[in-house]
């Protein structure tokens, strides 16, 4: 597989720098002005007005406005607020500074402001806030929860830890600080203790749908693809527009081959938030997927119309004008990808692969970058060292074409593709290497290097044996069918077909 997903994590917390206040604050996250209890929350249900307690979890994004009142989701239900109970979080610390200078003592000041801070990425002026909130009330379980936030945004996890520790030791049934805490676990790929805390805050709060989210994160992780949607499924029942649960559990869908799943729950992300750039480049996926070039085109268009500087959008799009035989669209979309991410490995090597299919020169640059990124273990090791010395060969550069099989000696993983890299290097010939290749796919790549080896050798006829064998039998959306058919419109082009 070589097209990149975007998998939706809980948000940080980190905002936009401030600035004026936009007309509506649709799409804005607030927090609130008052306490929980003081702040009107209720909807029509059956036609009657119905209040209800609000249990807020801030910042809280607006998911619609009118008429002076927020549509808004406190975890366990959407309903409406008044707008004037809030205040967006941007602006939140220069809103509770004026608070706090009026009375010190004001825990719920120090406690938003610290939540604004946060959420504009200032950790340690959060610390000190919720540090303030310590003080004042040594035994407030919540402020010690929000510490542990901002130590997270730190990666400080040790620190984090021992706070969420404490807020747990405090208040054992907040279920908010072993979802917390879980997720510290989960950075630390620690997933069996995530799971344990997530177990626990679904048993203290079975209605919160971010919690069930996380748990489909760490099953979708550990490969357990059907409890992640259970888990998915669930947090979607409770919170109807979560957006991140219906792209993890399309992500999911995508995993297990069910399309046309996968595209109906992107589009709901799509038609939850269509500014979702994210669901525009997974949506794009999925057409890819399903043979449908045009329109995974047109969605990594909107994707990157959205964000310009989505870099996994250039380079999806680079794959698709690669595939398509347009190698010079093809660099400048891999090329993009690595201006706005300078680490993309991915991006970097699929240029690579670019350059040697237009024998153009910096193919062998590309594969040593890749392995200077990756060193010799990494997933694309030796699919860099395969491609840099065919590169180098291409460039009749013969001592940098040695040097990559040479360095690689003994250091990459076993496995696929290593058993390239040995047929180059003289330690394999070509029915051993093929007899190596499991299944389709993995011969298929087998047939496509086979081909440029003997292409570089001048033994045309040979690789068209083998292009021709990954044309009618090789994986469309794979590297090594785009290798085949670009060879051989070369070929066809310098020696076309003689007519039957």
């Amino acid at each position: 597989m070589r097209l990149w997903l975007v998998l939706t994590l809980l948000p940080l917390g980190v905002g936009a720098a401030a600035q004026d206040p936009p007309p509506s604050w649709k799409g804005e996250r607030v927090v609130g002005t008052k306490p929980d209890k003081d702040i009107t929350f209720g909807d029509q249900v059956d036609g009657k007005q119905e209040w209800f307690a609000f249990a807020g979890v801030y910042p809280i994004i607006v998911r619609d406005e009118r008429d002076g009142w927020l549509r808004v989701s406190d975890g366990h239900r959407e309903a409406w607020a008044k707008k004037e109970e809030f205040v967006l979080s941007r602006d939140a610390p220069a809103y509770f500074t004026d608070r706090v200078r009026a009375n010190p003592k004001d825990g719920w000041a120090w406690w938003m402001r610290g939540l604004g801070w946060h959420d504009r990425g200032e950790y340690d002026n959060a610390i000190k806030d919720f540090g303030e909130c310590i003080h004042l009330d040594p035994r407030d379980a919540a402020a010690f929860n929000s510490r542990g936030l901002a130590w997270r945004g730190k990666k400080d996890d040790d620190r984090a830890i021992k706070d969420y520790d404490e807020s747990i030791r405090l208040e054992p049934k907040y279920a908010f600080a072993f979802l917390n805490r879980g997720l510290v676990w989960y950075d630390k790929g620690e997933l069996d203790r995530a799971v344990k805390d997530y177990d626990e805050a679904i048993r203290l709060d079975p209605k919160y749908a971010n919690t069930f989210y996380a748990r489909g994160l760490v099953w979708q992780n550990k490969g357990e693809l059907d409890r992640a949607l259970e888990d998915y499924d669930e947090s979607i029942r409770l919170d109807a527009r979560y957006i991140a649960a219906f792209n993890n559990r399309g992500l999911v869908w995508l995993d297990k081959g069910d399309l046309d799943r996968a595209l109906k729950d992107f589009g709901e992300c799509i038609r939850i938030d269509p500014k979702d750039a994210a669901a525009f480049l997974n949506r794009g996926v999925a057409w890819r997927k399903k043979k449908d070039d045009d329109r995974a085109m047109k969605d990594y268009d909107e994707a990157i119309r959205l964000d310009p500087r989505f870099a996994f959008a250039f380079s999806n799009r680079g794959l698709v004008w690669l595939d398509m035989g347009n190698l010079d669209r093809a660099l400048r979309d891999f090329d993009e990808a690595i201006r706005h991410d300078p680490k993309y490995v991915s991006a970097t090597h699929y240029r690579a692969v670019t350059l040697l299919l237009a024998r153009r020169l910096g193919g062998v640059a590309g594969c040593r970058a890749v392995l200077d990124l990756q060193g010799w273990s990494g997933d694309l090791s030796a699919y860099a060292v395969i491609v840099g010395n065919l590169s180098a060969r291409a460039e009749k550069d013969e001592p940098a074409a040695k040097a990559f099989l040479a360095d690689s000696a003994g250091k990459l993983k076993a496995g696929w593709p290593e058993p390239v890299v040995r047929f180059l290097r003289g330690d394999l010939d070509e029915p051993a290497l093929l007899k190596l290749a499991a299944g389709r796919d993995q011969e298929a790549a087998a047939r496509a290097y086979l081909g440029l080896d003997h292409l570089l050798r001048g033994r045309t006829a040979a690789a068209r044996t083998h292009f021709r064998w990954v044309r009618e039998n090789g994986t469309k959306t794979f590297t090594e069918y785009t290798i085949a058919l670009a060879e051989l419109a070369r070929l066809d082009k310098a020696d076309p077909p003689k007519k039957p």
